[in-house]
């Protein structure tokens, strides 16, 4: 499995497919938050089914994330775990979620500050900074200020956890990774039909739409998918995988089937599930899916992605002044007014986002931590060569 994984690693350079896959996400939690399903037609109909399920595209993030961590990171840990391993990879990720996320994250308090977005709990506002800033907020404790940003701290947890979980899913046998596919869908199971008994608001529209730190159920939904990411990229680098990215059949028919299932209600579970599948057939260019999803508009989006995920939500205090104005001047459709606007906004934001903190954030970011790690492998080791990242990284085009 090593050897196929590091197989793997070198015949790749680039999945564009699955940046332009991130994109769609992105834009589906747009539409689920700037559209709320009370907005579209009747209850049951197709397209309210459609936007329900939007908040699955988090899911799909982290299946993805799972996926490409293993791809790009695993290979760190295949001869065992060691401080200065996890020490890169932490810093790795650090870099590439870290600068955008701390500046939503301050915006996001300001904008409570100033009445412009809400903010309910119990906890003092300077503590619920601290928990925010350090991604720990819905570890159990508090909510987050920029509301997205609940997903990057449960998967700051599943980063945390990366090569613990990469163990049983990536490094033993076979029946060892199904057994983890097993318990990651069973844990998806009991969390989609027991919120109410574990103290969460039941939501039988939406019961996967764990968000609130209550119980710490976010951080259970992300390692569980985190874990079918991994699994997912296992099955990939296998020929048996190679050849299901491959065909051209087998892509489109899954995206025919997730979009049949999203249209349906109560559907929730199996579309996470399906998730998986979808990103296997979706990390190759060798059908019509994976060439739309490559095509440059798409792949531009992705990888504005994770600034439209978290700048969009900044808005909903705007949003909601401009619905109270519409709709007391009795203009019609005021909702929606209101969240086209909205989401016009979002996007030039988003890209300002991209260009001025996420991208040279993460550069500096990255540089001073490898900078460091570099000085304190020479100070330890005099007469050993610091390590450099591998040349058959993927970090650049699916945004890792």
């Amino acid at each position: 499995m090593k050897e196929a994984t590091v197989a793997m690693q070198q015949r790749l350079t680039e999945i564009r497919s699955l940046t332009g896959l991130r994109g769609v996400a992105a834009l589906y939690v747009l539409l689920f938050h700037y559209f709320p399903p009370s907005t579209a037609a009747s209850p049951g109909h197709p397209l309210t089914n459609v936007l329900h399920h939007g908040y699955l595209a988090v899911d799909l993030f982290f299946i993805l994330s799972g996926f490409v961590m293993a791809m790009n990171y695993s290979h760190m840990f295949a001869s065992g775990w060691s401080k200065a391993a996890y020490r890169r990879f932490l810093g790795r990720r650090i870099a590439r979620i870290y600068p955008l996320y701390l500046a939503t994250v301050i915006a996001g308090f300001l904008l409570v500050i100033a009445g412009w977005l809400r903010y309910l709990h119990a906890a003092p506002l300077g503590v619920a900074l601290c928990l925010n800033l350090t991604m720990t907020q819905v570890w159990g404790l508090v909510p987050s200020f920029d509301s997205p940003a609940w997903s990057i701290s449960a998967e700051w947890a599943a980063y945390l956890l990366f090569p613990a979980l990469l163990v049983p899913t990536m490094f033993r046998r076979a029946s060892i990774g199904w057994l983890s596919a097993l318990i990651s869908a069973a844990t998806l199971a009991a969390l989609s039909v027991q919120q109410a008994s574990l103290g969460h608001d039941f939501n039988l529209r939406e019961p996967l739409n764990l968000s609130d730190p209550w119980c710490a159920l976010p951080v259970v939904r992300c390692v569980a998918e985190f874990t079918l990411g991994i699994l997912a990229f296992r099955l990939a680098a296998t020929p048996f995988g190679r050849h299901l990215a491959s065909s051209r059949w087998l892509a489109p028919a899954v995206c025919v089937a997730a979009l049949m299932l999203l249209a349906i209600p109560q559907s929730d579970l199996a579309v996470a599930l399906l998730f998986p599948f979808l990103v296997i057939s979706l990390a190759s260019e060798a059908h019509v899916p994976g060439r739309l999803l490559a095509w440059a508009p798409a792949e531009f989006i992705g990888k504005l992605s994770f600034s439209i995920y978290l700048t969009h939500k900044l808005f909903y205090g705007l949003l909601n002044a401009i619905y109270l104005r519409a709709h007391a001047a009795g203009l019609p459709h005021a909702q929606s007014l209101a969240a086209i606007i909205c989401i016009s906004l979002t996007f030039p934001l988003a890209f300002a986002a991209y260009r001025t903190i996420e991208v040279p954030g993460r550069r500096w970011m990255r540089a001073l931590f490898e900078s460091t790690a570099a000085a304190s492998a020479i100070h330890s080791h005099p007469l050993r060569k610091p390590e450099t990242a591998p040349a058959n990284a993927l970090s650049a085009t699916i945004l890792d």
